[in-house]
């Protein structure tokens, strides 16, 4: 399992792969900033610059039986066990068999998780949106998780993108992956 770089196949920029995004850039005579996002669950979330990322192209994923929705299955980073969670918009969860996907790696080490479903992060030009409130925006998605924070207007106007917190997504995540075996346990 080989981290994506130059050559790989894959149009990201090769400060992604192993290493936290590049810093944020502000243009002032714009007024945007450059970031990085993916779409998760059908948002455009942006991820945090301090956050290290890195795309494993075609890693290997082993199912987990009797998986819950939403969690892939895991890979080896390292010698330690990564969950890899779907968070396409299709959400296709638990498979029967061992599968090959790109996954996205968020954070390092116990704290890692992988990301299928989402794409390679892409740059964005955004600035923050009036009041951070996008409901009344014609691009508003509905938060099925509520990670989306702050909500950002992209430069042509048309999109926006949410401010994504690792940490709560994480933790919606798990909360899926339990639901159903805590709701059967106080059957």
């Amino acid at each position: 399992m080989a981290d994506a770089g130059p050559g790989s196949g894959t149009d990201a920029p090769a400060a992604l792969h192993g290493d936290a995004l590049p810093p944020e850039r502000h243009e002032p005579a714009t007024g945007f900033t450059r970031r990085f996002g993916v779409r998760i669950l059908g948002l455009r979330m942006l991820l945090p610059g301090d956050v290290p990322v890195r795309v494993l192209v075609s890693a290997r994923i082993y199912p987990v039986p009797r998986a819950m929705p939403r969690l892939r299955g895991l890979l080896n980073l390292e010698g330690l066990p990564l969950p890899v969670f779907d968070v396409g918009d299709g959400g296709e969860g638990a498979m029967p068999t061992l599968d090959e996907r790109d996954v996205l790696v968020l954070r390092e080490g116990t704290l890692a998780v992988g990301l299928t479903g989402c794409g390679v992060p892409e740059p964005v030009q955004v600035q923050p949106l009036a009041g951070g409130v996008a409901a009344s925006h014609p691009d508003a998605k509905e938060d099925p998780l509520g990670i989306a924070g702050q909500a950002w207007r992209a430069e042509d106007g048309a999109r926006i993108w949410y401010e994504c917190s690792v940490d709560r997504m994480v933790d919606a995540l798990a909360a899926l992956r339990t639901e159903p075996y805590r709701a059967a346990a106080a059957a």
